[in-house]
């Protein structure tokens, strides 16, 4: 029962140094309602969370329905803006093992510094189901629901959340900072994994990502002065220099690659103009003989099959480009399919 009751910590990250209570809301990816009670008041109900995380906009596709015993994970949260700081409740009606939990939190935000504090949970029905990884896991998914209200993440595809941390009993800044860290390593690390020419494009917005944490991660470092969080973010830093030059390093070569192939295609397409217009100046039985030939086929099939091998070559020039635009699409599909294949 001590664990319910134990306060937990995180931090929404703002690139001002402060929260904006009128950009709070709905992002499109989660259904629900809002309700503007005051300028200072607003709250948002029926809140349908996925089984599956936010990250697969496909998840509809793979989730059945629950059966009538079942329940969907639903929350109605309110927030109130009181001076300095936000307060907030929300009542989260959570599925498991076919009951549902009636789960009440009460939160409150400071908005000069982003530092979010939840109260403890209330349950009012079947405690005996909470061990301590559902536990957690409620916290978890509760700081991401308000810190998505509150920042909203559709400008991101490798979600923030992975990379904030929650902290339990007293909030601590360089906890934040070393998660921040890790996220950014790992990041990186994927991007140096990543050799074949279709990630390219995925490897591009995910350094204009790394841009955008690090961004937040300066604005945390001004917020708390402390040695330890101005030493993380410095090392960050250097990892996404590292991430960068590594990535610089294969635009070259893959730059190097397609301008090979170009000279390659143009030298082919100019040795046979050139070796045609020779044959045709010094012997011009060799042309009469390549029109005797050419009139063996009509006209539409010899116009389907330069349609052919002009598609052809086309779509060999721009391979690569093709493959790393739909790699970069529905990238989260591929992942979510290789998954299921280490799976089986």
């Amino acid at each position: 029962m001590s664990d319910l009751l134990q306060a937990w910590f995180g931090w929404i990250p703002t690139n001002r140094g402060q929260i904006e209570f009128s950009y709070i809301g709905l992002p499109n990816d989660l259904a629900g309602w809002v309700e503007i009670v005051n300028t200072n008041h607003i709250q948002f109900k029926r809140i349908q969370l996925d089984y599956l995380s936010d990250t697969l906009p496909f998840a509809k596709y793979f989730v059945k329905k629950p059966p009538s015993r079942e329940y969907y994970a639903t929350a109605d949260v309110s927030f109130q803006k009181q001076g300095q700081q936000i307060l907030g409740s929300v009542n989260h009606a959570y599925p498991l093992a076919t009951k549902n939990l009636e789960i009440n939190t009460a939160f409150v935000i400071e908005v000069n510094s982003g530092v979010i504090q939840f109260n403890g949970l209330q349950l009012s029905n079947h405690q005996d189901l909470l061990t301590e990884d559902v536990i957690d896991q409620l916290r978890t998914s509760l700081y991401i629901l308000v810190k998505t209200l509150v920042h909203g993440d559709a400008h991101h595809h490798q979600k923030i959340d992975i990379a904030l941390p929650i902290v339990v009993e007293q909030f601590n800044a360089s906890q934040v900072s070393s998660g921040l860290l890790d996220y950014i390593k790992l990041a990186e690390r994927n991007i140096k994994k990543s050799k074949n020419c279709e990630s390219m494009l995925r490897v591009s917005s995910l350094l204009e990502e790394l841009n955008g944490f690090k961004a937040y991660f300066q604005t945390f470092a001004i917020l708390f002065d402390d040695p330890v969080v101005k030493k993380d973010l410095q090392l960050a830093e250097n990892v996404i220099a590292s991430a960068k030059a590594h990535h610089e390093k294969r635009k070259h070569k893959t730059r190097y690659k397609e301008g090979l192939q170009t000279a390659v295609i143009t030298f082919i397409g100019l040795l046979i103009s050139t070796s045609l217009l020779a044959a045709n100046l010094y012997d011009k039985t060799v042309v009469n003989q390549v029109g005797v030939y050419l009139n063996q086929f009509s006209q539409i099939d010899i116009f389907l099959t330069l349609v052919a091998v002009n598609i052809i070559g086309f779509y060999f020039y721009i391979r690569c480009k093709l493959n790393a635009f739909v790699y970069y699409k529905y990238y989260r599909l591929f992942e979510f399919l290789s998954f299921l294949n280490t799976r089986t």
